[in-house]
């Protein structure tokens, strides 16, 4: 992120005095900290909860400083005894390091652990700050809606459930990964595409954000636009081969297409579900399951095809409002890995929300 592009511009696109170009920043920055640590605060120090056991106190590669090493090969989960199959996939070791760190500090007291997710949180909405403003020039604007998404009741999974992690980690790095790409700050924004690669699975369809940035806002030659892809293909490629080559992880396997569209077109009311926390905040059922179409003449199947037709019209509409298309644009695409194209369990969970958040309060 380029702080001077942070500063340099009041609202009016005029250069104000540095006082003046300082303090709306620093005052934001300031009053982010404070709305998580009040909002986030209560929850610190809480137990060990469900996976967490299986991913930090028993897992040797975090409890042992001198096995980092093995969290490039291992999974995220560390299982005594024989562990489902779609467990075994999850592959996310910088998400698993930064727990090693934790250990390393606080040995098995969740207080640290927890003071690390909130403090990722913090620095997300701060970098969410950073980016709105790039966007529509108003520190007014920015600040609201970088609160808003800061204290949103959604995100309570996601920050104080110290396994969902991965979820603001994946996040940090994809918008810096956006602010740096942003910038034509290409080789920066690639790293932070690989280290995202390592928090979280789901990173790997950052370049089509990226690319949604150069249609809206950097507007190269098409030419240009497929050179400055090209990077991001390549860490995406490379990751790939390094997971087959060197980690004990099996990749997912390619998804039954059959089942993949019946999966797929079953996801409308959950969508409509998760869209409906976001405006009025619910429970939710930790790891509910989902029951899927068995064939295309079901009604959750109609159902599903005209919300996913409601939610491309939206976008098609916003394509004049440069801003709305992008934030639209960002919430399909993150949400995309999660319609259950592919299998995963669980198939319902807030923290799913963390990132296509970003998208709506754009």
């Amino acid at each position: 992120m380029n702080l001077k592009a942070f500063l340099h511009f009041d609202r009016n696109g005029s250069v104000p005095a540095p006082s003046e170009k300082l303090f709306p920043a620093v005052a934001g920055v300031l009053a982010l900290v404070t709305a998580v640590l009040c909002v986030y605060g209560v929850s610190l120090g809480h137990n060990f909860l469900f996976d967490e056991k299986a991913i930090i106190e028993n897992n040797p590669g975090v409890r042992n400083l001198s096995m980092v090493p093995e969290l490039l090969r291992r999974g995220f989960f560390c299982y005594e005894g024989k562990a489902e199959a779609a467990w075994e996939q999850r592959y996310r070791p910088l998400t698993s390091l930064t727990f090693a760190v934790d250990h390393a500090v606080w040995g098995l007291n969740p207080l640290g652990f927890n003071l690390t997710n909130t403090m990722i949180h913090t620095l997300v909405c701060i970098v969410l700050f950073g980016l709105l403003f790039m966007a529509c020039r108003s520190y007014v604007a920015a600040f609201l809606a970088a609160l808003f998404y800061a204290v949103h009741p959604v995100h309570v999974e996601a920050v104080t459930y110290i396994a969902s992690r991965s979820d603001p980690l994946a996040t940090l790095l994809v918008l810096l990964a956006v602010g740096c790409h942003w910038q034509s700050r290409v080789k920066t924004a690639a790293l932070c595409y690989g280290f995202g690669l390592f928090a979280k699975e789901s990173v790997i369809f950052l370049p089509a954000t990226l690319f949604l940035v150069d249609l809206c806002f950097t507007k190269p030659s098409r030419k240009q636009a497929i050179v400055r892809m090209l990077p991001y293909v390549a860490v995406a490629v490379l990751f790939l081969i390094f997971r087959r080559a060197v980690a004990l992880v099996p990749l997912p396997p390619g998804p039954d297409w059959p089942g993949a569209l019946l999966r797929l077109l079953s996801m409308g009311l959950p969508v409509l579900e998760y869209l409906r926390s976001v405006v009025l905040p619910c429970d939710f059922e930790f790891g509910r399951n989902i029951a899927f179409a068995t064939s295309l003449i079901e009604l959750k199947v109609l159902i599903s095809v005209l919300v996913y037709a409601g939610l491309l019209a939206v976008w098609f509409l916003a394509r004049r409002h440069t801003l709305v298309y992008f934030g639209w644009g960002v919430f399909l695409l993150s949400l995309f890995p999660y319609v259950q194209w592919m299998p995963f369990e669980p198939v319902w969970a807030a923290r799913y929300l963390y990132l296509p958040l970003v998208g709506l309060i754009a």
